[in-house]
């Protein structure tokens, strides 16, 4: 008979090491994580870079609106008022996943104080756009879009003054001669960031004051350099008018998930007629779910619309007249955030702690989306020691393959842009797996420890974006060498455990799930299965019955006693069946 879990634990715990050690409270790290760059000495709040970003082709703009910029001298507080000088905000401006920001944009100094640069940030192929909430309410420097463009294929680049990047000589306010590469588009007064929204293209310019129901179509004269308002419209203030922007081509679509006289969830088609040089709503829908709010958010590409709700997403197309199909409606768990669409490819961010990126596909013959896969919970987790957990509230981006998700809880605030490939997300990595770093993506992570005890001795690596353990000594029995992870069982009842493992001689592996007994030295096995590996890599599918909740649960791969054969492990998932 095999000893007992409490056996294996216990003399673990006496005699064994532990090797191998991965990341303490991220669930998943995606093929590469870009860090907020620069100083971090400089700062006064957690810069929470990643909060917005935005994508277009291999570019990814991504803002640090509480960032803090002093020129060098300055006090960290008014010596009147006491009020902190800081978050001036920035955007970063990448080009691929390269760590080094090809272009920075801000306006550093006590001036700039609560500024908030990068509230918003909107980009296309040579048009970058994001907002400045001004939040010292003064009144002669009012909330502003600011607007910049490439030229001859370059984006501007701001000069340096007193060792800091400083953009505000390149600001001209729109109408101002001559028009300067950065130009300011100013509100009525101020506003919080979460207030205004955007959205640009290589034509026009879309900015919305969702408080006041304020809209505004502009389009750029190339030969004038400087942008053109062609539309505005004032609705009631309780529609939210512009919660949703979106453009493609000569279209620009606008929601209004507000109520007025009983009506909630407008989404409206606004088109350009090229001869007269106006905008006319063509097309309208309304809520697509009876309980809530339609088009909390949106995105168009190809052709087609994705709005969010509370309770789920919508998925429009356009008929040849030019309105609105009539929706595919998709349930979802969580609230969703933010969505981020390329062709046949949605990423949905939600408001749970436990969810992240949930990834859509639309299948071509028959038109409809469906789940596909995802990234797994806790993505947004603070992984510098702050137990403090974050909604995946960040900014999203997708071209082609590539999904980028702004990740602003990265070491405290300190915020991160997680490039991942869709293509080669792990079906591990499904937002109802249990298991942390369910597909080795990170070698420095602590999710996943190697326990040697009693004389087995072992080392793993993660090459290659798997678990491999290279045995020296298989002990004199199964648990002298184990691999480990800690998995929270919030319901009882029967679960499913997926991995794929092979060795490199046959051999046989004890998988097992219970009680961790570290604190209560209670080691009860819950469930526990034998396979057999072969030299080739397989997928193990297996129902454990009767699991009881348990909050402090391990899942361990035992490989002692059966020879020093390698083991190779992959694509770990464990969910309530």
């Amino acid at each position: 008979m095999k000893p007992s879990i409490k056996k294996i634990v216990q003399g673990a715990a006496c005699t064994g090491a532990l090797l191998g050690l991965a990341m303490a409270s991220s669930q998943v790290m995606a093929a590469k994580v870009v860090v907020k760059p620069g100083d971090l000495s400089t700062t006064l709040t957690a810069p929470e870079f990643g909060r917005a970003l935005a994508r277009s082709g291999s570019y990814t703009a991504v803002a640090a609106l509480q960032e803090s910029v002093l020129f060098p001298g300055e006090p960290t507080a008014d010596p009147v008022t006491n009020v902190p000088n800081r978050m001036q905000g920035a955007v970063y401006l990448f080009n691929g996943t390269n760590t080094v920001p090809e272009r920075l944009y801000q306006f550093p100094g006590q001036a700039n104080t609560f500024r908030g640069v990068g509230g918003k940030v909107a980009l296309s192929g040579s048009r970058l756009a994001f907002t400045a909430a001004n939040g010292l309410m003064l009144p002669t420097d009012p909330s502003a879009v600011y607007v910049l463009s490439k030229t001859n294929g370059v984006w501007p680049s701001c000069p340096t003054v007193n060792t800091r990047v400083d953009c505000s000589s390149l600001v001209s306010t729109l109408g101002q001669t001559p028009q300067k590469p950065i130009i300011k588009i100013p509100f009525d007064g101020y506003y919080g960031y979460g207030a205004v929204n955007i959205a640009v293209s290589d034509q026009y310019l879309a900015v919305a004051n969702t408080q006041k129901s304020l809209l505004s179509f502009y389009r750029f004269d190339a030969a004038k350099n400087t942008w053109v308002k062609e539309f505005s419209t004032d609705e009631p203030d309780d529609r939210l008018v512009g919660a949703g922007l979106a453009i493609e081509g000569d279209k620009i679509v606008v929601s209004s998930p507000g109520s007025t006289s009983g009506v909630a969830g407008l989404i409206r088609l606004f088109q350009r007629d090229a001869t007269t040089a106006t905008w006319a709503a063509k097309a309208a829908t309304y809520n697509s779910f009876s309980n809530d709010r339609h088009g909390r958010s949106l995105v168009m590409h190809s052709g087609r619309v994705a709005a969010a709700v509370t309770g789920g997403l919508a998925f429009y197309g356009f008929t040849s007249a030019g309105q609105f199909t009539a929706p595919q409606t998709v349930a979802v768990e969580a609230p969703n955030t933010n969505l981020a669409l390329f062709g046949n490819t949605l990423a949905v961010g939600t408001a749970l702690t436990e969810k992240t990126i949930s990834i859509f596909k639309r299948d071509a013959a028959s038109g409809l989306w469906s789940f596909s896969n995802g990234f797994n919970a806790k993505l947004v987790s603070n992984v510098a020691g702050d137990p403090a957990i974050f909604a995946s509230n960040g900014g999203l981006g997708i071209d082609g393959d590539d999904v980028v998700v702004g990740w602003q809880g990265y070491s405290k605030l300190v915020g991160a842009a997680v490039h991942e490939k869709i293509s080669l997300i792990d079906s591990c990595k499904n937002p109802s797996n249990l298991v942390a770093n369910c597909s080795f993506d990170d070698p420095a992570s602590r999710a996943w420890s190697l326990l040697t005890a009693m004389g087995g001795a072992a080392s793993a690596d993660y090459t290659g974006q798997q678990m491999r353990t290279t045995i020296y000594d298989d002990g004199s029995d199964m648990w002298h060498v184990q691999a480990r992870t800690a998995v929270k069982l919030a319901t009882a009842g029967t679960y499913k455990l997926r991995f794929k493992a092979r060795a490199d001689f046959p051999r046989s592996l004890v998988v097992n799930l219970g009680h961790n007994g570290s604190a209560d030295n209670n080691w009860q096995s819950y469930g526990r299965v034998i396979v057999d590996l072969s030299t080739e890599m397989k997928t193990f599918e297996l129902p454990l019955y009767g699991i009881p909740t348990d909050v402090n649960a391990v899942l361990d791969f035992n490989m002692g006693n059966v020879g020093t054969a390698a083991v190779t492990l992959d694509g770990v998932y464990l969910a309530p069946n």
